[in-house]
């Protein structure tokens, strides 16, 4: 797949300190963010408080958020994983054996 298909429905938001639209935390107040995985990467103080401000207002408007990178990347190889499944028409609950899981499809 390309990665400009993998995106096709990804939308590019703006910080909440760049006044224009949309902006990831009117996303947030209004309800149409999910999860907001925001994990530090710099000490910058701009990025800083944009990341305080982004967390902040996800936790108050209950929005599940992820900070740090172990966890972001392993939550994400999991909705990958259920993706997947679920594309090639199986159920992400129904497994028949541990080795689903764990091996490539054409290894078992």
């Amino acid at each position: 797949m390309k990665c400009e298909d993998a995106l096709s429905d990804c939308i590019m938001v703006y910080k909440g300190s760049v006044k224009r639209e949309p902006n990831a935390i009117t996303l947030l107040r209004e309800g149409k963010l999910d999860l907001v995985i925001n994990v530090p990467d710099s000490m910058d103080s701009q990025a800083l408080t944009d990341g305080f401000e982004i967390r902040r207002v996800a936790v108050d408007s209950a929005v599940s958020l992820i900070t740090d990178i172990k966890t972001a990347i392993l939550t994400t190889m999991a909705l990958h994983r259920k993706w997947e499944r679920e594309r090639a028409g199986k159920s992400f609950y129904d497994y028949s054996s541990w080795q689903e899981c764990v091996e490539p499809a054409g290894a078992i």
